[in-house]
């Protein structure tokens, strides 16, 4: 009997204990839930935060590339307004210059301008003969200036040349 009672003082000092103990580890599950949560609380608002930053800086870029398009498609419109205003301007001045009921007719101008081209090629082919004429009394004077210097040379170096 005297085991017995040892047995029942043991077994219940177990039970008390693991009760003790069970009773920690609830209370440590307990906090470490707690944890969690702040945790899980604190990163839903870390998430929330930067993603209210990307919406923004998002946003922001959005707004500057359609300021910097609209700032664009108006340069544009401008430039093809002046340069529809400047054709158009254009096209009444070269109306003007050319009138064409005052242009006369090409039949009676073929006339002339095989005339102009047959004096034109006359005019070319004397001016070429001139030229040959030209160059050939230059080539002339030339080799009559070099024997001349060669002649002179010759006196020299024989000695009668003063």
């Amino acid at each position: 009997m005297r085991y017995l009672g040892t047995a029942i003082t043991l077994g219940v000092v177990v039970w008390i204990g693991g009760t003790i103990y069970s009773g920690i580890q609830i209370k440590g599950v307990q906090e470490q839930a707690a944890e969690v949560k702040r945790q899980m609380s604190d990163f839903q608002t870390e998430v929330e935060r930067r993603l209210a930053e990307q919406t923004k800086r998002i946003d922001d870029d959005a707004r500057t590339a359609a300021e910097e398009i609209r700032k664009q498609t108006k340069g544009v419109r401008d430039a093809a307004t002046v340069a529809i205003k400047d054709a158009g301007d254009q096209q009444a001045i070269v109306r003007q210059k050319l009138d064409v009921d005052k242009v006369p007719d090409i039949q009676q101008l073929k006339g002339e301008l095989v005339a102009l081209a047959q004096a034109g090629g006359k005019l070319n082919l004397h001016c070429l003969t001139l030229l040959s004429g030209y160059s050939v009394w230059v080539l002339f004077g030339a080799a009559g200036l070099s024997l001349v210097l060669s002649i002179w040379a010759l006196l020299k170096a024989w000695g009668l040349g003063g």
